[in-house]
């Protein structure tokens, strides 16, 4: 019997070594985090959006995307850490600066 860290070999088919992430895997699960998020299904999204980061934590559209969530859910600590770690990963990334900047501290420091 193979462990689970066994790779089965099948001809004509790639597969991923256990410690190269998948970023196909990881889009999906970005993808099922913006349709809950779509349909107001704020911490399910950000469960997806974890899964996704646990695959591909250098992915800045995934952390935007859970900042955003967590901005719904009101936890505004959680969403600018979120914003402030795209910035480290991409410190041009204005969609960050926009969030962490402005609309979520903004939201933060009002008690909205």
């Amino acid at each position: 019997m193979l462990s689970t860290l066994q790779a089965i070999s099948i001809p004509g088919i790639p597969i991923n070594e256990p410690n190269e992430p998948d970023p196909v895997s990881a889009k999906e699960w970005n993808n099922e985090g913006n349709a809950l998020q779509t349909m107001g299904k704020f911490e399910e999204a950000v469960k997806c959006y974890d899964q996704a980061i646990a695959i591909r934590p250098w992915g800045v559209e995934v952390w935007n995307n859970k900042g955003s969530a967590l901005g719904y859910l009101r936890r505004f600590e959680a969403a600018i850490d979120c914003f402030e770690k795209v910035t480290e990963i991409n410190p041009s990334n204005l969609i960050a600066w926009k969030y962490d900047g402005g609309d979520i501290r903004g939201a933060s420091d009002n008690g909205k």
